[in-house]
């Protein structure tokens, strides 16, 4: 039989206000926490292996061709066609705890920024800015039963697992709007937008945008 339960939970805050007629601001945080855990019944590999290397016995019986194993109560067991392995067999081989998965992820975010329209460089409007910082932390834990860490069961062998990485951005972006219902347009703007984010595994990373919008 197989169990399987997951909980997944969030927290949010925010904060946002204007600065003046021209200015906002915003900021918030933001939790977030999953945890997944399975559970299945399984085999333990070295008995399964045992009871699989079956060999015939004089009397036509079946018997584990491993005498050690024998001595230790193993049960051939035959896995071919429905229903075919015994009440035997399959106790011999069962595995006496559950292969588990147990995983945790977390996930912070902090975010506040800036933004406005604070002036016109053409009779188009007001151009838009905004700037801001964000930092994200996140960790990771995933851990297996301890014969999956073995490597004695049906599982691959597993070490338990666990990592956490965080990043801190800044970014700007900005529209400027060009020409505003005139010559055959009814708007031509150019909008900007950049972004450094400085990560604890593999450092810094810049990217940005360019374009030219003319929405008809």
């Amino acid at each position: 039989s197989n169990t399987a339960s997951r909980d997944t939970w969030r927290v949010a805050a925010g904060l946002k206000g204007d600065i003046s007629d021209k200015w906002q601001f915003e900021a918030s945080y933001v939790y977030g926490h999953f945890k997944d855990f399975t559970a299945s019944q399984d085999v333990d590999s070295a008995r399964y292996r045992n009871a699989l290397d079956a060999i015939r016995l004089p009397d036509g019986s079946f018997a584990c061709r491993s005498v050690a194993a024998r001595g230790e109560g193993c049960v051939p067991i035959n896995i071919f066609g429905y229903d075919t392995a015994s009440a035997a067999a399959s106790a011999y081989v069962a595995n006496g705890a559950d292969r588990t998965t147990d995983i945790v992820n977390e996930q912070q975010v902090v975010t506040a920024s800036v933004s406005g329209k604070p002036f016109a460089l053409t009779g188009a409007g007001n151009i838009g800015f905004a700037l801001g910082f964000e930092h994200r932390r996140e960790k990771s834990a995933a851990d297996f039963d301890i014969l999956t860490n073995a490597g004695q069961n049906s599982s691959n062998l597993t070490a338990d697992l666990t990592g956490k990485f965080h990043v801190s951005e800044v970014f700007g972006e900005l529209s400027v709007p060009l020409i505003a219902d005139t010559a055959g347009f009814r708007y031509l703007g150019l909008i900007g937008a950049a972004r450094y984010s400085e990560y604890s595994t593999v450092g810094g990373v810049f990217s940005w945008n360019a374009i030219f919008i003319s929405p008809f």
